[in-house]
């Protein structure tokens, strides 16, 4: 799987946190002396960022938050996701996952998003959602993930999609968010719905932040955190 060609960014924390002090006989960042047991290594050259799919599986823990690329099954890390729906399947995590997409990664079936669209009953009787709550900007092609949130079952928000891909690199640039008139006077704009798919987003402690409003230079714009 590529992650990046570029110096690593925010959004993807595991290529600075994972292997810091643990380097290899080769020289390169890595798990021979990690306590993580992630196996693979990244060298010191910035140029390279390649793991696994199962390597990169284990890097999400359960509360993260999770952007997945890709235009229906096009640039879709397909691999990826159906590591973690299977490791879903196997112990119940990762769960509460934050999800964030833009153009609906799925082929309307059982691929992409679907793959994390699941729900568990553990071993002490305790139900458990692999999602606690997605931002996307289509669902049409990822139906098991509409289904949840029509059933209230998890948070969602529909925000538009070039806002979701600008939001992203909000994070990595570590800015306060993107900013826009894209969305004012919509179902996005806060004094509507502020983007809000179902009931269980309006009533998240999340709804109140996700989309808000601002004065600059006298023009009012919305800031997509």
């Amino acid at each position: 799987v590529l992650l990046h060609k570029r110096k690593p960014l925010s959004i993807y924390p595991f290529l600075r946190t994972y292997g810091t002090n643990c380097v290899n006989e080769d020289n390169h960042r890595g798990s021979t002396k990690c306590p993580t047991g992630i196996k693979y290594t990244v060298p010191r050259r910035s140029e390279q960022k390649i793991v696994s799919a199962s390597d990169a599986c284990e890097l999400v823990r359960s509360g993260d938050t999770v952007a997945v690329s890709g235009f229906v099954t096009q640039g879709s890390p397909e691999a990826v996701l159906q590591c973690l729906g299977e490791r879903f399947d196997a112990d119940g995590t990762p769960r509460d996952l934050t999800l964030i997409f833009g153009g609906g990664p799925g082929d309307y079936g059982s691929r992409g998003l679907s793959h994390l669209a699941k729900e568990k009953i553990l071993d002490d009787g305790t139900q458990v959602c692999m999602l606690k709550r997605t931002i996307g900007g289509h669902y049409g092609q990822v139906p098991k993930v509409a289904d949840l949130a029509l059933q209230n079952k998890i948070e969602a928000w529909t925000l538009p999609m070039g806002s979701i891909s600008r939001m992203i690199r909000a994070q990595s640039t570590h800015s306060p968010g993107h900013i826009t008139n894209i969305g004012l006077g919509t179902y996005c704009d806060p004094d509507d719905l502020g983007g809000a798919a179902n009931e269980a987003a309006k009533n998240s402690l999340l709804h109140s932040q996700l989309v808000t409003k601002v004065e600059i230079n006298g023009q009012t714009s919305l800031v997509y955190k």
